[in-house]
């Protein structure tokens, strides 16, 4: 745990998955910003009581200032059981049964924070990382909300989840795209395509 004092700004540097909670001193008052990649702002905001912030679907940098009084800030935790960053760089999680899957072997993720295409054209799915759990996740194999049913509504989960399900390794290929339609506007996800 880092303390910084009235007039103090640190910015820390978090990978995807990862949080921290910030907690300004009593009657005091700080500021955070997290932006992600292309300066993307992902939450601007002031807070007067503990908040944690993240995990975020990219790797993302936040800058958190003491305006009143001091606070202090936990240094950065992995928020996603299982989740992390193998030696090569890509994102990597281990499966119940004890198997290690390498999402971001595949390509970067498509990062969705509503409804949308996940894939434009026909290409490979090899799962998705859940970072706000609300709802449901219906995938479609098309580049509209409609069509070939890939996943039927499934409740939406915090972690990884690999196409196939948990336990089982692997990538789906798909004909025309993929889309994805959340039943909640809160949920956030990062989908692994090639």
């Amino acid at each position: 745990m880092a303390t910084l004092a009235q007039g103090q700004a640190a910015r820390l540097d978090l990978k995807a998955s990862q949080s921290i909670t910030v907690t300004p001193s009593t009657s005091g008052q700080a500021t955070v910003s997290a932006n992600g990649p292309s300066n993307l702002t992902y939450e601007q905001k002031t807070i007067y009581a503990a908040e944690t912030f993240g995990p975020y679907v990219a790797d993302t940098n936040i800058v958190i200032s003491a305006v009143i009084g001091s606070l202090d800030y936990t240094d950065p935790v992995t928020s996603v059981p299982g989740v992390y960053e193998d030696e090569d760089g890509n994102y990597a999680f281990t499966m119940p049964d004890g198997s290690v899957s390498v999402l971001s072997a595949l390509y970067d993720p498509v990062i969705l924070t509503a409804s949308g295409v996940v894939l434009a054209a026909p290409g490979v799915l090899g799962g998705w990382t859940c970072t706000v759990a609300a709802g449901t996740l219906t995938i479609y194999d098309n580049t509209a909300g409609s069509g070939d049913l890939i996943l039927p509504a499934t409740t939406l989960a915090l972690g990884p989840m690999p196409i196939f399900g948990a336990g089982v390794n692997g990538a789906l290929q798909t004909v025309t795209g993929a889309y994805a339609v959340f039943s909640d506007a809160s949920a956030r996800a990062y989908f692994w395509t090639a």
